[in-house]
């Protein structure tokens, strides 16, 4: 058992309220393990140990399919259908949370037999606005459960076994491999403009019947988990008087926050019909720089990815040029700003990007301290993991 779940201390989860608890290593990441679940905890790790391998062994299954539409939207909805892997998927989304927000192996095991991600997935989901890197703009983004959590990696692993990336295409790569990238075409290649487009408002550009049109899967997968069709979204600020826009921006297209959007949108972009002979292409979320050896070549290729991207399926989508500069002018790109300076290439992180980086590393100093001062008032052992 040490393998799958780290063994129970004998003294860990000897208190008076079944409230308590502390954090266990199972399936590879740190979970609450409640007093009251302990007598269950090996048992919910075998389970749970069954259902990941279930999983891998159906998705190498589906991976022989995905030349044929038919046969893959067939085997898509036993995948999607199916216990085993709606909870292997969990698992993989409950990872991906911050530790403090994970759930324990018994509610994961009990919440994937409540939802049906085929048929109504109306689990509630929290929404909020965040800032936009603009400074002038709030981003809608929902903060799902954990039905609806796996349920989009499922998706994501679907779609990524039926169109992997394409080669133009970074976003799963990292941003670092994306400006490695265009170091290199500058250096090696010698494309010295660049233009930057991007999409505008992306996610709420999707069309769910297009969606349901192009993609192979089923159709009550797309609307359910791709669209969030049902979903119970709590803390939308409406007012009773006024019309909030805000609450179009979360009800249509594709939500945010949501790994299956991600994907989706991944999904579209690499079906990008653009065969630049004079200009490279690099894509990371819905930003696209194109490279080319002159300002001429550069406006004629930027033409024609504009009218690519026009065409991508799931849209329509509109285009809005943010920057075209020459390297020695100074460009940026994903956060950093590069330009040639006494022909050596000098990258540096945006101001704009530091300033996001100090906040960040604000909060999260915040946030340990916390934690600190909780640990050495309540003595509880979660604090410590």
């Amino acid at each position: 058992m040490q393998t799958l779940g780290a063994a129970i201390p004998p003294n860990s989860i000897v208190t008076s309220t079944a409230k308590s608890s502390f954090f266990a290593k199972a399936l590879g990441h740190y979970v609450p393990l409640p007093a009251a679940e302990a007598p269950t905890w090996h048992a919910d790790v075998r389970l749970l140990a069954r259902a990941i391998k279930h999983e891998k062994k159906l998705a190498s299954k589906i991976e022989l399919k995905c030349n044929d539409p038919v046969a893959f939207k067939k085997v898509a909805f036993t995948y999607l259908a199916s216990l085993s892997c709606r909870q292997a998927a969990m698992i993989d989304a409950n990872k991906m949370r911050p530790i403090r927000h994970r759930q324990s192996l018994r509610q994961i095991i009990e919440a994937s037999k409540k939802y049906n991600p085929l048929k109504c997935l109306n689990e509630e989901v929290r929404y909020s606005l965040i800032p936009k890197s603009s400074g002038v703009e709030f981003r809608p983004i929902l903060d799902f459960g954990p039905v609806a959590r796996g349920g989009q990696r499922m998706l994501l692993t679907l779609l990524r076994i039926w169109s992997p990336p394409a080669a133009f295409q970074y976003t799963h790569l990292g941003v670092h491999k994306a400006i490695s990238k265009a170091l290199r075409l500058i250096k090696e290649d010698g494309y010295e403009y660049i233009a930057e487009i991007d999409i505008k408002s992306h996610y709420p550009s999707f069309d769910g019947k297009q969606l349901v049109k192009a993609l192979p899967l089923p159709k009550a997968a797309i609307m359910e988990i791709g669209l969030a069709a049902s979903a119970t979204v709590t803390g939308i600020p409406v007012s009773p008087f006024l019309h909030n826009p805000l609450y179009d921006q979360v009800s249509s297209g594709i939500p945010q926050g949501s790994a299956s959007s991600s994907a989706i949108a991944e999904w579209s972009v690499s079906n990008l019909n653009f065969n630049a002979a004079q200009a490279a292409l690099i894509n990371y979320a819905d930003n696209f720089f194109l490279f080319a050896k002159s300002m001429a070549d550069l406006e004629v290729e930027l033409e024609a990815l504009r009218a690519a991207i026009a065409a991508l399926p799931g849209g329509p989508f509109e285009t809005h040029t943010r920057q075209k500069r020459s390297v020695d002018e100074g460009f940026v790109i994903l956060g950093c700003f590069v330009q040639r300076l006494k022909g050596l290439i000098d990258v540096d992180p945006t101001e704009s990007n530091m300033q996001r980086l100090d906040i960040r590393l604000r909060r999260e100093t915040q946030c340990v301290d916390a934690l600190l001062i909780a640990a050495n008032q309540t003595g509880d052992i979660a604090y410590r993991i």
